[in-house]
C-alpha cells in the first residue's frame, strides 16, 4: 500500500452498520464495503478506489479525497486524475500542497488537475513548480502552463524575467512566444538584456513572433551560428520580419539534403506564419508536396482566404489519411464544406491507423456536432475510441445505446468499464441501479469498484450517510 495510508475496514462498516435500513441502504452499505475492501487490498484496486472517487462526489467520499490529498501519499495522484474541473478548483490549496512537496513524485495527474483549474492563480502554482527545476516535474509543468493559453500569461512573463535560472527562463519564453501574446512585449524586451545568450535569443524570437525588430540582432548572430535548431527559428522569423536576405538563407535551409532539417524548417514556417511566409510556401511550391501539407494546413493555413480555402479543400481527396483529417479540421467552421468534413473525421475514427484514429478523435472530442457520430463507435476496437464513444453517448442521453454501454460495464479496459459506468447512470439512473447493484458481485475487482461508485453517485445506494473512519 503506497505510504502505508490505510482506513480501517472494520471501523468503517461498524460505523456504517448503525441506523441502516432498506434496500438502498444496504446497497449503500455493500458498495462502501467493496470501496473499503479494495483500498485495504493496496495495488491497482485501491488505486482504481481512488480514481473513482471524484465520481461519487458526496460528502464521505470529499472526506477521503481530502484525507489523501492531505497525507500527500502516493494515493494522491490517483485521486487528482479522478476529480472533475469543478472539484479541482475546490481543492486546489491541496493540490498545490502536494505539488510543490519535494517528496511527492507522482505529480503528472496532481500538475493536470492544476491546469483544468485555468485560472492565473493555478497557473502560479504551476510556475513555482516549473521554477522549482526538477524533472519531469518542470517540463510538464512548463506543457500545462502553454495549455493553458492566456490564462497563464502572467505566470511566464514572471518566470522570463525572474525564474531562478537561465534553462526556466528560456522554456518560459519559448512557451509564451508561441502564445504570441502582445502584453509580453515588456517580459520580452527585458529577456534582451539577460545575461545568458538562449534567453536573449527566446526573448528575440518572442519580439519576432509579435513583429518587433527589437531583437534583430541576436536574430542575426542566430541566423549565422552553429545550432541548427535556433538558426532555423532565427532564419524564419527574419523571414517572416521581411528582413533583406532572409529569404535567400531560408532556400538555403530547405535544400539542406537532411530531410528531418527540412521538416523541422517548414514546421518552423507554419508555428511562425505571417503574409510574407505564407507568400513565400506559394511561390516556392511547398503546399503541393505531400511531406508539407498537412503541416501548413495545421498552423499556417487559414480558411477565411480564398487561396488557403481552396488548397484545403482540395486536401480533403489527399491520400495521406492524416492530411485530410488536418484539413477537415481546419474545415469544420466552413458551413458549405462542415458536412464533407465531418465524413472524413468519422471516417478517421474507424481507420486502420492508430495515428490517424488518434488525430480523428482528438477533433471530434471537441466538436459538438461530432459528438453524435462518435457515439456510433461504441464498438471499436480502439480503446481510446471506445472509451470515448461510449462518454459520448452518456453525455447525449441516448436511451437506445443504454443495453449496449451495459455490456461494456465487464470490458476488459478499466477506462472503458469506467465509461460505461458513468454512462448508464447519466442515462437512466433508475435502471441503471440494478445493473450497478448487479457489478457489486462481479468477480473483476474494477467492475465492483465502477458499480459501486456510480451507486453511490446516483443516490440510488444513499440512505442514511455512511461514516468512514478518518
Amino acid at each position: 500500500m503506497k505510504n502505508c495510508w490505510r482506513i480501517p475496514l472494520a471501523g468503517a462498516v461498524a460505523l456504517a452498520l448503525a441506523g441502516l435500513g432498506g434496500a438502498a441502504d444496504q446497497s449503500a452499505l455493500e458498495a462502501w464495503r467493496v470501496l473499503h475492501l479494495a483500498i485495504d487490498s493496496g495495488g491497482p484496486s485501491a488505486e482504481e478506489v481512488f480514481v473513482v472517487l471524484g465520481a461519487i462526489n458526496d460528502a464521505e467520499s470529499r472526506k477521503l479525497l481530502e484525507k489523501v490529498l492531505k497525507s500527500e501519499s502516493g494515493w494522491a495522484g490517483p485521486a487528482a486524475r479522478g476529480l472533475d474541473t469543478a472539484q479541482c478548483v475546490l481543492y486546489l490549496p491541496l493540490l498545490k500542497r502536494v505539488a510543490l512537496s519535494p517528496s511527492f513524485r507522482e505529480k503528472l495527474p496532481v500538475l493536470s488537475a492544476i491546469a483544468k483549474v485555468g485560472t492565473a492563480e493555478a497557473a502560479e502554482v504551476l510556475r513555482e513548480v516549473a521554477d522549482a527545476g526538477v524533472q519531469p516535474a518542470m517540463g510538464v509543468a512548463f506543457g500545462f502552463l502553454e495549455s493553458m493559453d492566456a490564462a497563464a500569461a502572467p505566470a511566464l512573463e514572471n518566470e522570463i524575467i525572474s525564474g531562478s535560472a537561465p534553462v526556466q527562463r528560456v522554456t518560459a519564453a519559448y512557451a509564451l512566444g508561441r502564445m504570441r501574446s502582445p502584453g509580453a512585449v515588456p517580459a520580452f524586451r527585458a529577456a534582451l538584456h539577460d545575461p545568458d545568450p538562449r534567453v536573449r535569443l527566446a526573448g528575440a524570437l518572442g519580439l519576432g513572433r509579435l513583429g518587433s525588430v527589437d531583437g534583430e540582432a541576436e536574430l542575426e548572430a542566430a541566423a549565422e551560428g552553429s545550432n541548427l535548431d535556433d538558426r532555423i527559428e532565427a532564419v524564419v522569423t527574419l523571414a517572416a520580419l521581411g528582413v533583406p536576405g532572409s529569404v535567400a538563407r531560408l532556400k538555403g535551409l530547405l535544400a539542406n539534403p537532411d530531410q528531418a532539417a527540412r521538416l523541422r524548417t517548414v514546421w518552423a514556417i507554419a508555428r511562425i506564419g505571417g503574409p510574407e511566409l505564407k507568400d513565400f510556401c506559394y511561390a516556392q511550391g511547398l503546399q503541393k508536396r505531400p511531406e508539407f501539407r498537412s503541416m501548413l494546413a495545421e498552423k499556417l493555413l487559414d480558411p477565411s482566404d480564398a487561396r488557403d480555402l481552396l488548397l484545403l479543400s482540395e486536401m480533403l481527396g489527399d491520400q495521406d489519411e492524416v492530411s485530410r483529417l488536418v484539413a477537415a479540421g481546419r474545415l469544420l467552421n466552413v458551413v458549405r464544406l462542415s458536412g464533407e468534413a465531418r465524413a472524413v473525421i468519422a471516417g478517421g475514427l474507424g481507420s486502420k491507423s492508430g495515428v490517424a484514429r488518434g488525430v480523428a478523435l482528438n477533433l471530434a472530442s471537441k466538436n459538438e456536432p461530432l459528438k453524435a457520430t462518435l457515439a456510433g463507435f461504441i464498438g471499436s476496437g480502439d480503446i481510446l475510441v471506445r472509451e470515448a464513444a461510449i462518454a459520448a453517448a452518456g453525455n447525449l442521453r441516448q436511451r437506445e445505446q443504454f443495453a449496449r454501454i451495459a455490456s461494456y460495464l465487464q470490458d476488459p479496459a478499466p477506462p472503458v468499464s469506467l465509461a460505461a459506468a458513468k454512462a448508464l447512470a447519466a442515462i437512466d439512473a433508475q435502471a441503471a441501479r440494478p445493473i450497478l447493484t448487479h457489478g457489486l458481485t462481479s468477480d473483476v475487482s474494477y467492475v465492483r469498484i465502477h458499480s459501486a461508485a456510480l451507486l453511490l453517485r446516483t443516490g440510488g445506494a444513499t440512505g442514511q450517510v455512511i461514516r468512514v473512519v478518518p
